[in-house]
């Protein structure tokens, strides 16, 4: 293997400042900007992020069977999901992805979510083991003293080449009927002065670099 040992590297047409400086300890010093071709560093790339939120209000869940959380916001810079917000649903394309979810219940009992697959007909466990595809199990007390409860998931799927996958974020709780059972209403309070959506539940979606 052959070595190379110098200080300073600069391009020929420049005959001021050197472009890369080297020291002992192995630090690099770049005079401008860095572009990188090709496949970034690190194992997540892209990333995306998804919400169910209201401008005002709370938001009820229809009723006790199992229900999908009708996300309606997207923020995603790389153009990797594509989201329904007519059914709450989102689409990936092929590649691996780490996805986390988390949803907010007021006054409903024991709450279950999970992130399901849709095939066009039926619901599926995401991937597999289908273990990780469940969040944690909650309870919102559901008397005088109700309460609010935040349940959290993470997991990962595979979208095999050439496919794409719709998933969703479904939940299933004891008692819908509060009109916050979805998401409670804060009230009127904005923050630093300035009014404030109501957010119910967030999607994070990070792909995997190849």
């Amino acid at each position: 293997m052959s070595t190379i040992k110098t200080t300073n590297i600069t391009h020929g047409s420049n005959t001021g400042t050197s472009n890369l400086v080297l020291d002992s300890s192995g630090n690099a010093t770049i005079n401008g900007n860095l572009t990188v071709t090709g496949t970034a560093p690190g194992r997540l790339g892209s990333y995306a992020i998804l919400l169910h939120n209201v401008t005002s209000g709370s938001y009820q869940i229809p009723n006790n069977d199992t229900n999908p959380r009708p996300l309606n916001t997207e923020l995603d810079p790389d153009g990797i999901v594509s989201l329904d917000t007519s059914t709450g649903r989102f689409t990936l394309g092929a590649g691996n992805y780490l996805i986390k979810w988390r949803e907010t219940f007021y006054d409903t009992g024991d709450v279950v979510s999970a992130l399901r697959r849709y095939d066009g007909t039926n619901y599926l466990a995401a991937n597999y083991p289908q273990t990780f595809d469940v969040g944690m199990s909650v309870y919102a007390r559901n008397n005088s003293n109700a309460h609010t409860c935040v349940t959290n998931g993470a997991t990962r799927v595979t979208v095999p080449s050439g496919q794409n996958y719709t998933y969703v974020i479904s939940h299933h709780v004891d008692d819908y009927t509060n009109a916050g059972s979805g998401g409670k209403d804060p009230g009127t309070m904005g923050v630093h002065g300035i009014p404030v959506y109501r957010n119910f539940a967030q999607v994070e979606i990070y792909k995997e670099n190849n």
